[in-house]
C-alpha cells in the first residue's frame, strides 16, 4: 500500500475495510498454522476492484518450527552491522528467535496500521532492536503531533494498535478474528481485546517485563495475604474469647 496523501498517511476510513480484509487473510493463514512473519505495508497489495491481498510469504513459517529463517537472518545482519527494514515490524519474540506464533503477525499488524496512520512505524530510527524490546511506543496522536500532521484516529483504533504492540504475547489480541470483531464493532465488542491488553492501555508508561498484568498479580497476592492475616486474627480473637 502506498500512501495517498502528501504527508504520507491514510485516514482510518480509507483503510478500515482493507484492515478487515487483512484480518481475514491472517486468520486463514493462522488456521493453517502458518505465520507470515513479514507483514508490512509493502506486502499489502490492492487489486483494481479494491480488494486487499497479502503478498510475499517468502519467510513464512509453520508454528511448529523452533528456529526460523527470519530470526537467523536477523542475527546475521546484526553481526554484519546491518539491520533489514523488516526488523521495523518484528515482534520482540520474533526478534529474539522464538518459535513462530500468530502473535508475531498481530504485532506486525499493529506496526503496519501505526505506519499507515502516522507515516512511520512505531520505531524507525536509532537502535530499533533495543526499542522494540524495551521501549513503549508513543501513542499515534503524539507521534502525529511531533511530525506536525493531523489525522483523526478513533479512540478504539488507538487502543487496538497499542494492544497489538504489547511487548508480551499475552498482552496482544488473541487472534486476527478478534481484531476484526473489535474493528467491526468499533470497540464495543466485549472480550475482543485480551484483559491484559485493556489493562495495559490504562497505564501511562508500561515497561518491558513490568506490565499491569504483573502489577495486578502482585496486587492480587497482596490482597490474599491481607485477607489471610485478617482471618488469622479473627481465629485468634475467637480463640481468646472462648478461653475467656
Amino acid at each position: 500500500i502506498s500512501a495517498s496523501k502528501i504527508n504520507g498517511i491514510f485516514s482510518w476510513e480509507e483503510i478500515k475495510v482493507w484492515m478487515i480484509q487483512l484480518c481475514d487473510a491472517l486468520e486463514y493463514a493462522h488456521d493453517e498454522k502458518i505465520v507470515h512473519r513479514d507483514l508490512k505495508p509493502d506486502n499489502l497489495m490492492i487489486t483494481r476492484d479494491g480488494r486487499l491481498k497479502l503478498a510475499d510469504f517468502g519467510i513464512a513459517a509453520s508454528m511448529a518450527d523452533s528456529v526460523t529463517r527470519s530470526s537467523e537472518s536477523f542475527a546475521q545482519t546484526l553481526a554484519q552491522g546491518f539491520v533489514s527494514g523488516t526488523v521495523l515490524y518484528m515482534s520482540p519474540q520474533q526478534m529474539g528467535g522464538g518459535a513462530p506464533q500468530a502473535t508475531d503477525d498481530i504485532y506486525a499488524f499493529g506496526s503496519t496500521v501505526y505506519e499507515l496512520l502516522t507515516g512511520k512505524p512505531p520505531f524507525y530510527t536509532g537502535k530499533v532492536d533495543h526499542q522494540i524490546l524495551s521501549v513503549t511506543p508513543k501513542p499515534m496522536n503524539q507521534r502525529l503531533a511531533e511530525f506536525g500532521f493531523e489525522n483523526e484516529i478513533p479512540g478504539y483504533v488507538n487502543k487496538l494498535v497499542m494492544a497489538c504492540l504489547a511487548k508480551k504475547q499475552e498482552g496482544r489480541p488473541a487472534s486476527a478474528g478478534a481484531i476484526r470483531v473489535w474493528i467491526e464493532s468499533e470497540g464495543k465488542a466485549k472480550g475482543a481485546l485480551s484483559k491484559v491488553s485493556t489493562k495495559t492501555l490504562r497505564m501511562k508508561n508500561p515497561a518491558w517485563g513490568k506490565g499491569e498484568a504483573a502489577g495486578d498479580k502482585s496486587q492480587g497476592k497482596a490482597t490474599t495475604y491481607v485477607m489471610a492475616a485478617i482471618a488469622i486474627l479473627i481465629v485468634v480473637w475467637l480463640g481468646i474469647g472462648l478461653k475467656g
